[in-house]
């Protein structure tokens, strides 16, 4: 492939006339967020061109190419998060480039990360709003976006995730850090605009959880539950932070810490197993003992077991700190 790729002609040719036309709208809107938000449009442009380089080739080609640039193995059959990993590869080894800015705008486009510099966040907003984009909400996220680039990044990455627990898949865990990093970086926001709530805040009851019994478990007593096999099995601090009238994806946050990493998956064990017995089953369980993070998604009830390091990195505490707290009980 050379760089003549980049044209609307070479891109309807590889991607298709849809795809072709999503790129171009993202292209034309990186460059007008560049302009607005004092970001330099023509390397906006470029990131917006590239960044869907390989979406539309099979599964095997994605697969043999992570392989080729040295990508994680982990990648292999999820083309939706493979693709920008694998242009950005590209980028660098067959085009040369070295702007560590526009290969990460392209690498990240999809998830998000911590830290994400301006580029990456006008492509990552630009891929969601451009024009050919029709879904409830993107006029929105078009104003702001042209008002408040962080806020749009915040309400794009919460549309996300939203739809992904919608469809019953589990987030990136960049999306979920990128939340968090955005949520301690805007400190004159408040907590509604913070990791997976609403563009708005809303306010809720807290919703009875259906178990797979046919029980119906009120999220409170979920949580308390939670937290009491957590605190009888000697995890340090914890912590039950009420966020049913700060977010619209959870009604309560439970928090614990292990004195190893070992310590964090007996815990996260622990309160699985608990659970299940009465008839409660997380959706999933994101990350691993070693990462120092394990979560719990039980509906309206998030379970969150760190190592301390973990913990003080994140600082989920600092971030929801207007969340009401509740005593926390053994079973």
């Amino acid at each position: 492939m050379k760089e003549d790729c980049i044209s609307r002609e070479a891109l309807e040719a590889r991607l298709g006339k849809g795809r072709a036309a999503h790129v171009a709208g993202t292209a034309r809107m990186a460059a007008e967020l560049a302009e607005i938000h004092g970001a330099d449009a023509e390397k906006a442009k470029e990131a917006a061109l590239l960044h869907d380089l390989f979406r539309a080739v099979s599964a095997g080609e994605l697969d043999a190419l992570i392989d080729r640039y040295g990508e994680d193995p982990a990648l292999k059959g999820d083309a939706n998060l493979s693709h920008g990993k694998v242009a950005a590869a590209w980028m660098k080894a067959e085009r040369g480039t070295e702007d560590a800015e526009l290969l990460n705008a392209v690498r990240y486009h999809t998830t998000g990360r911590a830290g994400m510099s301006k580029l990456e966040k006008i492509l990552y907003v630009a891929d969601a709003a451009e024009p050919t984009r029709d879904y409830a909400g993107v006029e929105e996220l078009r104003k702001r976006a042209r008002d408040d680039l962080d806020g749009a990044c915040v309400m794009a990455l919460e549309n996300t995730l939203r739809h992904l627990r919608e469809k019953g898949v589990r987030p990136h865990p960049d999306s979920r850090r990128a939340l968090a990093w955005f949520a301690e970086a805007r400190s004159d926001v408040s907590a509604q605009s913070v990791p997976c709530g609403p563009a708005a805040p809303e306010t809720r009851a807290p919703q009875p959880k259906r178990t797979e019994r046919g029980d119906c478990l009120d999220s409170k007593e979920l949580a308390l539950s939670a937290a009491g096999v957590l605190s009888q099995k000697k995890g340090i601090d914890v912590v039950i932070l009420d966020i049913a009238e700060k977010s619209s994806f959870a009604d309560y946050l439970v928090l614990a810490s292990g004195n190893s990493v070992r310590q964090v998956g007996s815990l996260a064990e622990d309160v699985a197993d608990a659970l299940a017995e009465r008839g409660t089953v997380p959706s999933h369980i994101e990350g691993k003992p070693e990462s120092g993070w394990i979560l719990l998604d039980c509906g309206d009830v998030i379970v969150n077991v760190f190592t301390k390091e973990q913990r003080d990195l994140y600082r989920i505490e600092q971030i929801w700190g207007d969340g009401n707290r509740i005593e926390v009980q053994e079973v």
